[in-house]
């Protein structure tokens, strides 16, 4: 039994032998890795690992080559029928130098990252398919480059760039361009009548000022159907108290009623279908009442600017204005008031002294077409740059009379003006060149210059329109030829300063009438209350300094209480 024993030992050395020899041949032919793997057969590890190869799907074309490369081994695998000639003893003491050739097993660091691929065709397949595998890579990065393309679906974001189509939107920034100063686009106030609208326009919104049909109604949807086809018909009635206190000679203390209705007519020839850029205009004018200068106090100025000498119901105004090229030149002809677009400041309108409308150097010297009764004129303006006016204007020499006659003389008068956001800034000239004799002398003519500043100091944050804005008027004239040589007007003017009261005004201003004697002076605090939309009640009180210029007359306070109803 031990024979036998020593017989299979024998035996066992025989073969390392021979294999041994055999894989000397075939490493000579092998990669390190494949000895590796031809000397470890057996190993239990690494299968699991080879499970890995296997799910590597790629590796199964490799079996190809695998195949190729297993008939070298064959042809090597003839020798292992040789091996019996190998059962030379001799060759075993070879041999042992050989399973030192198993030395590089020690080598097994390397190994660990070749038992992944430890199926012995499958590691002989791993290196090309490797290089197939790279290949594989090659399709996949022209791939991306297709996707790329697919990529490219940022032209899609090009589109969007077409959202330069809200450069539509731009005319709605158009809607926008009313917005700036209402006088940017027609100085003062031509084809208004009573403070709401007025207020409108100097504070840029209608909503709580201008009631959209008035106290009378749609008139069953008459006015409705009237405005959609270019006719807008409105009427105003103004209604006030006057109290003088305190008064002395020449004037006396007592209350007196007086009135005004405006009734007014307007025509757009472009929604009447007609054509683009006209508008006609007539206003009708009723008086009532007495006059509180002359009745009571004695001034210079006239402290009530409805106040008329006599009843009366005219037609006031009645002219037609074209626009053309956009509005940058407008021409005017007719029955027209020069104070509703010369000289006129247009935050101190709130007031109801008659020298914060027209200046008196004008009104008080010559005669002039302004209310109660305008006289026949013709104006031209022109817009040469955007904020920035120039114009014109000729009218009958004496309004009363309404006849344009060269005895009456002309009165002519240009302006200019400068429009920024809420301030405006105006200068003028006019000259009437009737004959006219004073102390004695007598002129071929009469002239003046004036100059305007209303100007925004800042807004409040309790509404979107409450704001702040001062004024300054200022007039000369030449004192040989004319009773009021001077004047000069300024103030305040608040809008929305409570914030319960987003729509209320409140003023205070100083109007100085200068004369040969001295100057008249009125101060004037006023508030401008909106009751409702169709109704406003405007309480005022002044202080007049030497009414008529005259030093020895006494002051007078006179207490206003007027209301406006829009009909």
């Amino acid at each position: 039994m031990l024979v036998n024993v020593k017989s299979l030992v024998l035996v066992f050395v025989f073969l390392s032998v021979v294999s041994g020899n055999a894989l000397a041949e075939e490493q000579k032919e092998l990669s390190f890795q494949e000895m590796w793997d031809k000397a470890h057969p057996s190993s239990d590890k690494p299968a699991p690992k080879v499970d890995a190869p296997k799910a590597v799907a790629p590796k199964a074309p490799a079996a190809k080559p695998a195949a190729a490369k297993v008939a070298k081994p064959k042809a090597p695998a003839e020798p292992k029928a040789s091996a019996p000639k190998a059962h030379e003893p001799a060759p075993t003491p070879p041999a042992a130098p050989e399973p030192k050739v198993e030395a590089p097993k020690a080598e097994e660091p390397p190994p660990p990252p070749a038992p992944p691929e430890e199926v012995a065709p499958a590691p002989v397949a791993a290196p090309e398919p490797k290089v197939e595998a790279p290949k594989a890579e090659e399709p996949p990065p022209p791939a991306p480059k297709v996707e790329a393309p697919q990529a490219q679906e940022p032209p899609p974001p090009p589109a969007p760039p077409a959202a330069p189509a809200p450069k539509v939107e731009a005319p709605k920034a158009q809607e926008a361009a009313p917005k700036p100063s209402p006088s940017s686009e027609k100085p003062g106030f031509a084809g208004t009548v009573g403070s709401a609208e007025k207020e409108a326009k100097i504070h840029e919104h209608e909503e709580g000022l201008v009631a959209p049909v008035g106290i009378t109604g749609n008139w069953g949807g008459l006015r409705d159907k009237l405005e959609a086809n270019g006719v807008t018909i409105k009427g105003v009635y103004t209604g006030e108290f006057a109290h003088t206190y305190l008064a002395g000679t020449p004037t006396k203390s007592e209350t007196i009623y007086h009135d005004n209705l405006d009734l007014t007519m307007n025509v757009d020839t472009e929604k009447a279908g007609l054509w683009k850029g006209g508008t006609f205009w007539v206003y009708g004018l009723r008086n009532h009442g007495s006059n509180p200068s002359s009745r009571m106090i004695g001034d210079l100025q006239g402290a009530s600017n409805i106040s008329v000498p006599k009843d009366q119901f005219i037609v006031n105004e009645a002219w037609y204005n074209q626009d053309f090229a956009d509005g940058a030149v407008s021409a005017l002809a007719g029955l027209h008031n020069l104070n509703s677009e010369f000289c006129i400041s247009t935050n101190a309108t709130i007031f109801l002294n008659s020298s914060f409308g027209i200046e008196p150097e004008i009104s008080g010297n010559v005669p002039v077409s302004i209310f109660p009764q305008a006289g026949l004129g013709v104006r031209l303006r022109v817009k040469p740059v955007e904020n920035v006016y120039v114009q014109a204007a000729v009218y009958d020499g004496d309004p009363s009379t309404r006849e344009w006659k060269s005895s009456d003389g002309n009165m002519t008068i240009a302006e200019a003006g400068y429009i920024k956001g809420a301030s405006d800034y105006k200068v003028g000239y006019w000259r009437h060149s009737a004959e006219k004799t004073y102390g004695g002398v007598t002129f071929s003519d009469d002239n003046g210059m004036y100059g305007i500043i209303d100007q925004e100091v800042f807004q409040f944050d309790n509404a979107e329109h409450s704001s702040a804005s001062v004024f300054l008027q200022y007039g000369s004239v030449p004192e040989d030829r004319n009773a009021i040589t001077g004047y000069m007007g300024y103030g305040i003017h608040l809008h929305g300063l409570i914030p319960t009261r987003s729509v209320d005004d409140l003023g205070f201003g100083v109007a100085n009438a200068k004369t040969h004697v001295d100057t008249e002076v009125a101060y004037e605090l006023t508030y401008r209350l909106v009751a409702t939309s169709w109704l406003a009640i405007r309480p005022s009180f002044q202080w007049i300094k030497n009414p008529g210029g005259d030093p020895a007359v006494s002051s007078v306070n006179v207490g206003f209480l007027r209301f406006e109803i829009q009909l």
